[in-house]
């Protein structure tokens, strides 16, 4: 065994030139798909994050009649009566309302959802507060404030400290209005939500639905869903991001399996050109191969030896591989990648809001051990014919 692999190693030096293109196409490959798949997985991770940390939630809590049935429409009428004891030692659980008004400002009228938060915990929990670019953010003891978003505040002619008419109907059937005074302007990065949510506190939302206390028409957790498996009731209903934004979660889907399909196909195109090289150098080698059959070697003694020459190749590769692919993704989680340059220096927006575009890579384990083992799996599969074309073509000159 020791003969056969000095054998091998000593026609691989043999052939230094090609051996090296070959030993850069496999490292390359390798780099390319660890890349590609942490890149995909870094990316859709935080995504994730900013999606429901800005504002849907990981999970809501809500009637079971509360939404339709995809989720485009909602009924106010639908709340959920909640324990206030338990409530409040749930620190990651956000109270809030839902409540479809108009609004009318000097300019214009606009149809949105104005929502009730509960401004302490969602300060603890959400990043809505962060995306505040004029004023302050909501105070429970405040009245009548109200958080609107850039692009309503130019569409309304508003600023921060006008006042604004808010028209809707309450859970009594009675009309509600009332006049609300612009404490801050948020900024979700241009997308549609400036234009289709308000905020205020629960007191004000309540008071301007005639709606009781400790009454709430969802329940919002930002960690997962057993955090609102306490207030689940028989009338009520758990979803994750998910379900409450299926194009989001299918677009991410999306992203993953053509991350993982353009991994394939590297490896293929790879697997391809390794093979047509070999198939090249076994060809040129052939009389080497027929002077060892007529001396007596055996077929499977040969075939072995072109086997370990594939192998030695293929992991000394692979470990240079791995090597690169560790700096490079430590590189990135030091120095985040900018995918602005996907989208010609154009904002990212996600679920109307606009996210942030400096991915920080993460170290995933199972991604160097994946890339391993599908470039292991397909150059095998390569050299199967080469190996078995020059053996045959030995037995058949012998």
């Amino acid at each position: 065994m020791l003969f056969l692999l000095k054998y091998s190693l000593k026609n691989l030096l043999r052939s230094y030139a090609r051996s090296s293109i070959l030993c850069v196409g496999l490292s390359t490959s390798f780099i390319l798909i660890v890349w590609l798949l942490s890149f995909n997985y870094s990316a859709q991770k935080q995504m994730t994050q900013e999606v429901t940390q800005q504002f849907i939630g990981y999970a809501q809590l809500f009637h079971q009649e509360y939404y339709n049935q995809d989720y485009s429409e909602i009924n106010p009428y639908r709340v959920l009566k909640i324990d206030p004891t338990k409530y409040h030692e749930a620190s990651n659980v956000c109270g809030r309302l839902t409540i479809p008004t108009f609004i009318s400002g000097p300019q214009n009228m606009a149809g949105l959802l104005l929502i009730g938060l509960d401004p302490q915990k969602e300060l603890q929990n959400s990043s809505i507060h962060k995306m505040i670019a004029q004023g302050t953010f909501l105070n429970e003891d405040d009245a009548n404030n109200i958080i609107i978003g850039k692009r309503l505040s130019k569409k309304l002619g508003v600023q921060q400290g006008d006042e604004l008419v808010v028209l809707g109907q309450a859970l009594d059937g009675s009309i509600a209005n009332d006049l609300f005074t612009v404490s801050a302007i948020i900024d979700f990065g241009g997308g549609d939500l400036e234009e289709r949510v308000a905020f205020t506190n629960l007191a004000s939302g309540r008071n301007f639905l005639s709606m009781p206390a400790d009454t709430f028409h969802q329940l919002v957790s930002f960690q997962s869903t057993d955090s609102l498996l306490p207030f689940n009731e028989t009338q009520s209903k758990i979803d994750n991001w998910q379900q409450l934004l299926p194009d989001v979660a299918l677009s991410m889907r999306f992203t993953s399996s053509f991350c993982w399909l353009l991994s394939v196909v590297i490896v293929l195109i790879v697997g391809a050109g390794v093979a047509n090289a070999f198939f090249l150098s076994f060809a040129e080698r052939e009389d080497e191969i027929k002077s060892l059959n007529i001396i007596g070697i055996p077929s499977s003694w040969i075939t072995l030896s072109l086997g370990i020459e594939s192998l030695c190749l293929t992991l000394f590769s692979l470990f240079i591989g791995n090597i690169l692919a560790w700096l490079i993704v430590t590189y990135f989680s030091i120095h985040p990648l900018d995918m602005m340059f996907m989208t010609g220096g154009q904002p990212i927006l996600l679920g109307g809001m606009e996210i942030s575009s400096a991915v920080s890579f993460i170290h995933y384990p199972l991604f160097y051990l994946v890339a391993n083992i599908i470039i292991i799996s397909f150059t095998s599969l390569a050299m199967v014919y080469p190996i078995w074309s020059a053996v045959k073509r030995s037995k058949h000159v012998a």
